[in-house]
């Protein structure tokens, strides 16, 4: 692998756990305070809230991704719980995603 390419966020995102590039932009999972999803514009760097998680004290914010269903973007994201023996995949549908 070598790097291609720097992006200069205009705006924080604390914490990422993973993200992907779908369609021009791209998303991020972060464990922050309400283990947020952020999409990222490439062109400005700005970062816009996309969803708050808010999990259950205790459990952690991992990666996602994006697809595709019913002809409809989802994100389907993974957390987990307290203990972290236990891990939930989650599907979050939003207005306006892509």
């Amino acid at each position: 692998m070598k790097q291609v390419g720097e992006i200069i966020l205009r705006d924080e995102v604390y914490s990422i756990q993973g993200g992907e590039f779908i369609d021009g932009s791209l998303f991020v999972a972060t464990n922050d305070e309400t283990q947020a999803i952020y999409k990222i514009n490439l062109t400005d760097g700005t970062a816009s809230k996309i969803l708050d998680r808010n999990l259950t004290s205790g459990s952690e914010g991992e990666g996602m991704t994006v697809t595709f269903k019913d002809g409809s973007p989802v994100i389907v994201a993974i957390d987990m719980g307290p203990l972290f023996v236990n891990a939930f995949v989650r599907e979050y549908t939003t207005g306006e995603l892509l």
